[in-house]
Order: structure tokens, then C-alpha cells, then sequence
């Protein structure tokens, strides 16, 4: 079982960031990412905060909205999800505390979310045309309207009439019907049919009830609210363009209006109060009796992620302008002068750039770093190698790369070895990301498959040529040693020095098997009838995991050449495979971006992960401790999971997979005294290898292989292998790792041992 515990990357390409409100200075940034909220300091570039509480619910963020709540100098941040749910944060600045509470109301996509003046209600809508108003004092739902308009809901807004204080909801959807509904009641008041004009966005300007419409073609449109319940056409600011993703910009104090047409072009206007002898005529009236065009200013980029932020001094704001596509940030300062006899000084000045972290293309591999603190992934349509510091969930190194890579391997424990598209192999310094070796012209192709033997010095290299190299390392090189041709383009390879094997898979679906030290055929595995897309060996080296384009899931026992089970987990191709580290339990990932966790001895899924990533998940990779997991996706993102220890519950499986686990349950056998002592004679031959590889190879080969032992040991012999081993130098380490072996029950290992091991 695992748990969603970080993500990196994978920053929101619907939502703009915008500044926090209510701080002195423009020095906190939200931005969203698909499941997360981050606070985000652009001035250090570190992240705040991280605000995620969504492992029941893993759907994407859909909108945001954040008010300021000035009587408890709280900050509330609303946002929508995907699923239907709303989840809030309110953020103490003085005690610096976080709270969230869920509220459930909705089943479709939430894409509007709008706050009262006063903080105390939320107002929700959906995809669909439903309207639900909650209160948050009282953390429950006022009134629902499962048909508050046919189709999807544009806007929402509350409007408090300044004589007698009423207040009411305006609603606008896509059936181009404004509505006016009672906030105490729900009852709708008035049905407005807009008719010919599209409005794109509503505002409401609190003082004199005015509302106004953005149109489809950059007009804004202003109208006057008056009892009981009507709209008096006042004011049409005419639009040169048709703008279809212009937005409506307002500060906290309406005293400027930003007109936004996301295509580089924004029109600023000044706030004038109108003399009360022009809202009582139903005339329709100029648009410079309400507000005063300024400024016309062009970015010369794409605008469609423009925000404004009012800071504590009068006369400045802040633009910020979030580029979608490459994540940048530009910060502009916009302060207004007035000055005698002259005209309002205007000026928009850029204060700094910055870049959120992010990958700039799909995730193809990933590799575990120091100590599993950091982790490397690698975006191959970008040409970019990113390495993440996982705590902080920030990029601490970007490298451009030279070529456009498809697989990649740790040579040593500094340095990474690539395969590219153009068939070349390169060989990376990390800590610098200088280009130490390249051998151009290496294959004829892509270079599909790359793998390094495990305490050797050899590398196989499998292309579409349909040719086999075996590579020998030296300094900071890499010398073809031998080479095979097979008849086809090799897309998997393994490389099992211990076993003296050598594991293949084309496009034909057959799995070949030769040695390694002689390139000499064994024999072959058949099964599959399209291509094999993924494989993984298990630890004890003898259990082959096989997806293929057929749908199919294919366990494989490389000792008894033979198929031991096909699984058909989804209508969908299975993209990667691997083992849990020292078990025979493994995991599967899709081309839906779904995760199931499989028994390996019942071969039955006890969990599935659905809704985490938005496309096929292209890798997963334990940590050298097993105790994470990193799956990469092509939607941008790596994921890191926590495995949970907790035993296998039969609570988490079907009716007919419990009948079927009590059938295929084991039942312990009597322990055997030849069999014991024959272990025993074998466990010290073990040791007394395991002893010369420490003065040679060092502690941490050691540790690799005693981990190895333990995955393979039965629980049963633990207690007397330590009283025949109390004299040895090692049992310190060992009496740590006999705690952790009640993970690895009722396996064999020493009828399988290799030979070679046997001093």
C-alpha cells in the first residue's frame, strides 16, 4: 500500500498565480498546482507553504478565489475541485496557523467560486447549472438550486442595496439568462434574458448597485440595480476587437477597473463618482460619467494570466502577469500621480522576473539521488535534466542537455549514463552537468533500452537497429567489448551478472534469453501477441514482470522457463512495472494514469489508484531504502508516494477475491532439522563471502547483499541463524534488518542460491 505524500512540478495551466491580498508588500505568491495550493516567495524562490489535504479525493484544482477577512485578519482561500468538493484554507498571518474544512454539495465540475463582502458566506457553481450558498461560521449549506441554469455557470456575485441593505445573489449561465435570487430563501426574484449579447464576466461595483458585463466582443456594458429588482441600461464602453478571453480586473477598493483582452492589450480606468442626477435618468448614458480611461498599455505577450494587486500605499499597484506556457512571472509596479494643472502621471515599470519550478515536457525516466533527498528526472522533448530537492519540492539545478534522451542509468554513483533519440550514448557529471564522454553514432537509432549490470562493470545498450552492444566501463568511458544481432528492434533489455543472463523483448512479443558472458542463446519466453511495452525483474532474480500493447500483464519464472500468471488490470496498455523492493508483490501504472498494487503470491489487487496523474505514467522507481516511491507522467509530473507498512487487509479485497485468498492460503509447514542445518552451513558459506566483499567493494555492496538475503530467508530460521552468527562482525546490522523481515514471509531462497556465491 502507498500514500501520496509530495508532488513536483505539475504547475496549473488552467489558473493564473496571483499576489496574496492583505500582506504590506506584493511578496507572496499562489499559484496552483493540479492537486495542490503553494504559497511561493519570488523574491528567495522557496516555497511557504504547501496546502494539500486531498488523498481521498484525488481530482484536479478547477478555481481559487482568495479574500482578505479584515475583522479577524484572516485570509481565506477557496478553491473548486474537479470531483465536485470544495475545500478551504483560512491562514492566521499573527499565529501563523493553517485550518481547511471540506464541503460537499456538488457532482461536476466546480468553476466558479465567489466569497461575501464580510467572508461569512461562499457561493459555488458547477458545470452542470447547480448553485449551492454555505455558511461558514456554521460549516453547512444554506440552500442548494440543482437547476439554477441549463448548462454552466459564468458568474456569481453578492449585492447588498445601499439603502435598505438587502441583499440578493446574481447569477449569470450559459442559457444567457441573468437571474436575481433571495439570499435568505433561495427563491429567484427576476429572470433577465440578455438577448443577442454573450457575457463572458459580471462585476459588481459596490457603491451606487452598479453590475457590469464583460461581452464576447471587449464591450463593457453597465447597468444600474434598482428596487424592486431592476436593470436600467446606463453605459457602453465600445471595444475595437473581438476579444474572446478578456477578463474584467478589479482591485480590493474598485477604484480602478482593468480591462484584459489576453492577447497582450489591457485598458485602464479611473473610478468618478457620478452625480446623483445622472443615475436617476433611465437614458442611456457616456461611459466617462462612471470611469475615465487612463491608459492603454500592450505587453506584447500573451495576457491571459494578468492579475492586480493593491498594496497599503495609495496610488500603487501591481500587475502580475503569469505566461502559462513557459510558467515566467512578470511583476509590473503601476502608480498614478496627480499633480496641479496637469493630468494624472502614469507609469508601468517591470519590477523583476521569475520562473516557477516546473518541467517543461513529460516525464520519461527518474532516478533516486543522495541518499534518496533528492531525485533526477528527465523531460526528453525539452532536452532538460532537472534535479529536485524533495523536501523543499523545489528545482535546485536545471541542465540543458545536448540531445533528446529516452533512457537513462547511473554509471556511478557521480555521474549518469544516456541513450538518445539520434543513437548516441553521452556520460553526465550531476553534481556540474558537464558532458564527460559521448560515443556518437553508437546505434543506428533510437536507443530504446539501457541497463547496467548489477556489482559489474558492463552496460547493454539496446536500438531500433536490432543490434545488442555490451560496453565495459573504464575512466570516465565506455569500450564495446561484444555485440548481437537480432532480427528486430530491441525494446527491453536486463542484464543479470549473478545469473550470467541477458533478457530481450522486440516487437515481435517474444522474450529472449542469452548469456551474457558468450552472447549464447538459451531459450525464449512467448505468450504476448504485440509488442512488450515494459518489464521488470524481480530481486530474487527470478520472477519477470511483462506489459504488452495486447492489454495483458505477464508473470514469468525465469528458472522454470514457464508462465505463471496473465492479468488483464485495465482496457488499457500497462506503461510500467515494478517490484516492491525484497518482495515478490509488485505495481502496474497505466496509459490512464492509474496505479494497482498486486500481490505477487495471490496475484490479486488489493489497491488501485485512480485520478493522481492525467496521463499514462511513463516510469516508476523505488528508493534505494523501498520505502518511497517516484512515478512520472506525461502530464508534467512526479509524484513521490510513502509505502505503508501495514499488513494486507482482507477488508480491502472483493467478495470473490477473499474466497479466493482463503483457498490459495498457505498453511505453515513443520520445520525440517536436515533442512535447517543444510540453511544453517549455507547462511555461514554466505557470510564468509559477504566478509571479503567488505574489505573489497566496501559497506555499501555489503549491505546490498545481506538486504538480499533477508528478502529471501524464512522467518522461521531467523532466531537460530543469529545464535550461530553471535561471534560475527556484521550482527548489529543483521539484528536490524531481522526486524524488518516480518515484511518477508515463506520464501525460499537457498535451493535457488547462486553457485557462484559457494566459497
Amino acid at each position: 500500500m502507498i500514500i501520496p505524500k509530495k508532488s513536483l512540478g505539475g504547475t496549473s495551466e488552467i489558473i493564473p498565480a496571483q499576489l496574496l491580498p492583505g500582506t504590506k508588500n506584493p511578496s507572496i505568491v499562489v499559484f496552483l498546482k493540479k492537486n495542490s495550493v503553494c504559497l511561493w516567495n519570488p523574491r528567495t524562490k522557496t516555497n511557504l507553504a504547501i496546502l494539500e489535504e486531498i488523498n481521498k479525493f484525488p481530482k484536479i484544482i478547477t478555481t481559487i478565489k482568495i479574500s482578505r477577512i479584515w475583522s479577524s485578519k484572516e485570509i481565506l482561500i477557496s478553491t473548486g475541485l474537479s470531483c465536485g468538493k470544495i475545500l478551504i484554507w483560512k491562514l492566521n498571518l499573527i499565529n501563523i496557523s493553517i485550518k481547511f474544512s471540506w464541503y460537499v454539495g456538488h457532482f461536476n465540475w466546480i468553476n466558479h467560486v465567489q466569497i461575501s463582502n464580510r467572508s461569512s458566506k461562499i457561493l459555488s457553481g458547477c458545470s452542470k447549472g447547480s448553485m449551492v450558498l454555505w455558511d461558514l461560521t456554521k460549516n453547512k449549506g444554506i440552500f442548494r438550486k440543482k437547476v439554477a441554469h441549463l448548462g454552466e455557470i459564468k458568474g456569481l456575485q453578492f449585492l447588498t442595496y445601499n439603502k435598505d441593505k438587502t441583499s440578493v445573489i446574481i447569477s449569470y449561465g450559459t442559457d444567457n439568462l441573468l437571474k436575481i435570487w433571495d439570499i435568505r430563501t433561495g427563491i429567484c426574484i427576476k429572470i433577465v434574458e440578455i438577448g443577442s449579447e454573450t457575457f463572458l464576466e459580471i462585476k459588481i461595483k459596490k457603491e451606487k448597485n452598479l453590475l457590469l458585463a464583460l461581452t464576447r466582443y471587449g464591450n463593457i456594458i453597465m447597468f444600474l440595480i434598482t428596487t424592486p429588482f431592476n436593470l436600467k441600461y446606463l453605459a457602453k464602453f465600445q471595444g475595437k476587437k473581438s476579444y474572446n478571453k478578456s477578463t474584467l480586473l478589479y482591485d480590493f477598493n474598485q477604484s480602478i477597473l482593468v480591462q484584459n483582452n489576453g492577447l497582450g492589450i489591457i485598458n485602464i480606468f479611473f473610478s468618478k463618482k457620478p452625480k446623483k442626477e445622472v443615475l436617476k435618468k433611465n437614458l442611456f448614458q457616456d461611459f466617462e460619467y462612471f470611469y475615465s480611461k487612463i491608459i492603454s498599455y500592450n505587453f506584447k505577450k500573451n495576457t491571459s494570466g494578468l492579475t492586480l494587486w493593491k498594496g497599503k500605499y495609495k496610488g500603487i499597484w501591481t500587475l502580475l502577469l503569469h505566461t502559462m506556457e513557459t510558467h515566467f512571472l512578470d511583476f509590473f509596479s503601476l502608480s498614478f500621480k496627480k499633480k496641479r494643472n496637469i493630468k494624472l502621471e502614469i507609469s508601468i515599470k517591470r519590477i523583476y522576473k521569475r520562473k516557477i519550478d516546473n518541467h517543461s515536457g513529460e516525464i520519461r525516466t527518474v532516478l533516486w539521488f543522495l541518499k534518496d533527498k533528492f531525485l533526477i528526472t528527465l523531460c526528453s522533448s525539452a532536452n532538460s535534466l532537472f534535479i529536485w530537492n524533495i523536501s523543499l519540492q523545489k528545482c535546485i539545478k536545471k541542465f540543458r542537455v545536448f540531445s533528446s534522451y529516452i533512457s537513462m542509468e547511473y554509471s556511478d554513483n557521480s555521474s549518469i549514463i544516456m541513450g538518445g533519440a539520434t543513437g548516441n550514448i553521452d556520460l553526465y557529471e550531476i553534481s556540474s552537468g558537464t558532458l564527460i564522454f559521448s560515443e556518437k553514432g553508437a546505434h543506428n537509432g533510437p536507443i530504446w533500452a539501457l541497463d547496467c549490470a548489477e556489482n559489474s562493470n558492463f552496460l547493454g545498450t539496446g536500438s531500433s537497429d536490432g543490434i545488442l552492444k555490451i560496453w565495459e566501463r573504464e575512466i570516465n568511458q565506455f569500450i564495446l567489448v561484444k555485440q548481437l544481432k537480432v532480427k528486430e528492434q530491441i525494446l527491453n533489455l536486463k542484464l543479470i551478472s549473478s545469473r550470467n543472463l541477458i533478457i530481450l523483448s522486440g516487437i515481435s512479443s517474444v522474450i529472449w534469453v542469452f548469456s551474457l558472458n558468450s552472447l549464447e542463446f538459451k531459450f525464449s519466453l512467448q505468450g504476448h501477441s504485440l509488442p512488450i511495452v515494459s518489464s521488470c525483474l524481480c530481486d530474487n532474480k527470478r520472477l519477470l514482470a511483462t506489459s504488452s500493447a495486447d492489454l495483458s500483464l505477464r508473470i514469468w519464472d525465469i528458472f522454470e522457463k514457464n508462465q505463471k500468471k496473465v492479468l488483464f488490470p485495465e482496457e488499457t496498455v500497462v506503461t510500467s512495472i515494478i517490484f516492491q523492493p525484497f518482495s515478490v508483490n509488485f505495481l502496474s501504472a497505466s496509459r490512464r494514469g492509474n496505479i494497482i498494487c498486486w500481490d505477487g503470491n495471490t496475484f490479486l489487487q488489493y489497491r488501485q489508484y485512480n485520478g493522481y496523474h492525467m496521463g499514462p505514467i511513463w516510469t516508476l522507481k523505488f528508493s534505494e531504502n523501498g520505502n518511497y516511491l517516484a512515478s512520472g507522467s506525461s502530464d508534467k509530473t512526479v509524484i513521490i508516494w510513502k509505502r505503508n507498512y501495514l499488513k494486507l487487509s482482507k477488508k480491502n479485497l472483493k467478495e470473490e477475491e477473499k474466497n479466493s485468498l482463503q483457498n490459495n492460503s498457505l498453511k505453515r509447514k513443520p520445520i525440517n532439522k536436515s533442512k535447517l542445518n543444510n540453511i544453517i552451513k549455507k547462511f555461514k558459506t554466505l557470510i564468509q563471502f559477504i566478509s571479503q566483499l567488505k574489505k573489497k567493494r566496501g559497506l555499501r555492496r555489503l549491505k546490498s547483499h545481506i538486504k538480499k538475503l533477508f528478502f529471501e530467508i524464512e522467518k522461521t530460521y531467523s532466531d537460530t541463524l543469529i545464535r550461530c552468527l553471535k561471534s560475527c562482525e556484521i550482527i548489529s546490522l543483521l539484528n536490524i534488518l531481522i526486524e524488518k523481515s516480518k515484511l518477508f514471509l515463506d520464501l525460499n531462497f537457498f535451493q535457488n542460491f547462486p553457485k557462484i556465491l559457494v566459497v
